[in-house]
């Protein structure tokens, strides 16, 4: 919860409800990605992504994540917004 009240994050929401969200970490990285099973394949992670990477870098920031590389889906979704593969990790 602290994490959600004080670092930047940002969610999409049905009513009430939130479906999906992201959120930056301590460390500067676009992390916390996360949609709904029943509210996916309508662009939300991308949109808030792409929303979030903004804000970062009109702060003049560098924009940068990590991804499990068998997570084909998030792979797949980073490489459309631009992110370049830079390093593998164990």
């Amino acid at each position: 919860m602290y994490e959600i009240e004080h670092l930047l994050s940002y969610g999409a929401f049905r009513g009430e409800t939130l479906i999906s969200w992201c959120m930056r970490k301590y460390n500067g990285c676009v992390a916390n990605v996360f949609t709904k099973p029943e509210a996916r394949r309508l662009g939300l992670a991308s949109m808030l992504n792409v929303f979030m990477a903004s804000k970062i870098l009109e702060q003049e920031e560098r924009v940068f994540t990590f991804v499990i590389n068998d997570n084909t889906a998030s792979v797949s979704m980073l490489e459309k917004l631009g992110y370049k593969k830079t390093d593998d990790t164990d």
